[in-house]
């Protein structure tokens, strides 16, 4: 026999037999494993923003070249530079602009109807195991209210959509305790977060000293001169972070500002809110600067905490805020 007439029959007995096909094996997930109350993170809340200024100035300076504001004649449209417009951010408008910055990418951040409060870069939403994503209605009688839906598929992906207009695809991970999200409307098309099942409610914490280590990562504008293009710089940190339980703070991190490393060493008041949000209050540095100058310490320091010994972060280095970078704290 040749290895012609052996190879044809070796074929002939894998076709006869099947080849095995190729399967998952995750299976068998409905609704209910996404039940309970979940804190939401927008990891690339900071990435998107860069990206639509350096995007939104690349289209000024060319739409500055156009008739009657520059350049050759007989081209253009006429029209004034290039504006992004859109909304100012607010929860149910998602995807929403500033100029040319998007201040919420991915819906479940920054939105005023997160259980926690509007906060930019996080979110907190209750998911009732039935295929309804709950929050807060806006406004001064607020209460619980649908904001969205979602449905979980048979091998654990999903899909996810807020009343607001925008939409996900999202895969389940430990057993629902995570879920990883990226947003498939145009408003922020791209976008990627995390939903992460978190207790129902904090206390206080009151008299319970805790210690955290904590990281973020991010760029933020930098000074440009009048009528320079915007230009951004490294920002990002590590730290630890002291709780006293009695509403008192001491913090020391080292960032990454102007091309070094600094140390730096702040202190101040923190509020944890039933809501498990977190937030810290900045006192003014031993070097004299006040929250938000050069000192390096951030306009806003927020958190939700998932449990007692892990949470995530969203920091705002400024008052520009499409500067917020998100991260994460971890019980030490």
């Amino acid at each position: 026999m040749t290895l012609t007439r052996r190879m044809y029959i070796v074929a002939g007995l894998l076709v006869g037999l099947g080849l095995p096909r190729a399967s998952f094996g995750i299976s068998g997930c409905t609704n209910a494993n996404l039940t309970g109350t979940y804190n939401a993170q927008i990891s690339s809340a900071n990435f998107m923003n860069v990206l639509s200024t350096i995007n939104g100035s690349a289209a000024s300076a060319h739409d500055a070249n156009l008739p009657p504001f520059g350049g050759p004649t007989g081209f253009g449209t006429g029209l004034p530079p290039s504006t992004s417009t859109g909304g100012t951010g607010g929860g149910t408008t998602g995807g929403g602009t500033t100029g040319s910055v998007t201040v919420n990418p991915g819906g479940f951040g920054n939105n005023p109807n997160s259980l926690s409060g509007q906060t930019p870069g996080l979110g907190r939403y209750f998911f009732d195991g039935s295929g309804n994503i709950v929050g807060l209605s806006a406004g001064p009688n607020s209460g619980n209210v649908m904001i969205g839906s979602y449905s979980v598929n048979s091998d654990c992906t999903a899909a996810m959509t807020l009343n607001s207009g925008q939409t996900f695809t999202a895969v389940l991970a430990q057993n629902g305790g995570k879920v990883l999200f990226i947003e498939t409307d145009s408003s922020a098309i791209g976008a990627t977060g995390e939903l992460d099942l978190a207790t129902t409610g904090c206390n206080t914490m009151g008299g319970t000293p805790l210690n955290f280590a904590f990281s973020f990562f991010g760029a933020k504008t930098a000074a440009a001169s009048s009528g320079s293009a915007v230009s951004w710089q490294q920002n990002s940190a590590i730290g630890a972070l002291f709780l006293d339980g009695q509403g008192g703070f001491n913090m020391t991190e080292w960032m990454s500002a102007n091309g070094s490393i600094q140390p730096l060493t702040s202190s101040g008041t923190y509020a944890i809110g039933l809501d498990c949000s977190i937030k810290l209050t900045f006192a003014a540095s031993s070097n004299g600067g006040t929250t938000g100058s050069t000192s390096g310490l951030p306009m806003a320091f927020r958190g939700l905490l998932v449990s007692d010994s892990a949470g995530l972060i969203a920091v705002q280095p400024d008052q520009t805020l499409g500067d917020t970078v998100t991260g994460v704290v971890i019980n030490q």
